[in-house]
């Protein structure tokens, strides 16, 4: 959504997604301050951050978690300034609705802490590499097995828990593996 609002911080204008997230006309909120829109606490720090912009005219954006009675909504909204030839007109706020990435990142959040509790746990030996062949993670039982501690097993490190006879041909057969499609 889109909103502008004047040097005294009043609504000018927003379009009608801005509106929708509003829940609101516009005839009912043109000319209602940020205070008087969203109180004290968020209002306060909406008003912080439009003093800013206008203070040295540096567009900023910030995210916002946004909580109603049955959902949550994270927002990032840019800051900026408007003006012309006679100054300062107000400062516009762009807000793009973000929530559907924050969710994907809690969800990616929580799949990565049941894969490293799963792995941690785990009595066979887990280890992760990347597409060069490079460990990227190893679990405890793996590097117990292997007689290597954590760091050791970075990287190409993980071939040193091979058979030295064994090393450089299942060293070279898993990089070349790790490499196809």
């Amino acid at each position: 959504g889109i909103g502008y609002w004047s040097p005294d911080h009043r609504v000018i204008y927003m379009n009608d997604v801005a509106l929708e997230n509003m829940g609101a006309p516009l005839d009912a909120i043109r000319g209602k301050s940020v205070i008087e829109l969203f109180g004290k606490e968020g209002g306060g720090e909406y008003l912080r951050r439009m003093r800013l912009v206008m203070g040295d005219g540096k567009s900023r954006s910030w995210e916002d978690r946004i909580e109603l009675v049955d959902r949550i909504f994270w927002f990032e909204t840019t800051y900026s300034v408007v003006s012309d030839e006679t100054g300062l007109l107000g400062v516009q706020l762009v807000s793009t609705n973000v929530t559907d990435r924050h969710r994907a990142e809690e969800d990616l959040r929580k799949s990565e802490e049941r894969f490293r509790v799963l792995a941690e746990s785990s009595p066979a030996g887990v280890y992760l590499t990347d597409s060069d062949g490079k460990c990227l993670y190893s679990n405890p039982r793996w590097r117990e097995m292997a007689g290597l501690d954590e760091e050791e097993a970075l990287g190409d490190g993980w071939a040193k828990g091979l058979h030295p006879e064994d090393r450089k041909r299942v060293f070279t057969g898993w990089t070349k593996a790790a490499k196809e499609d």
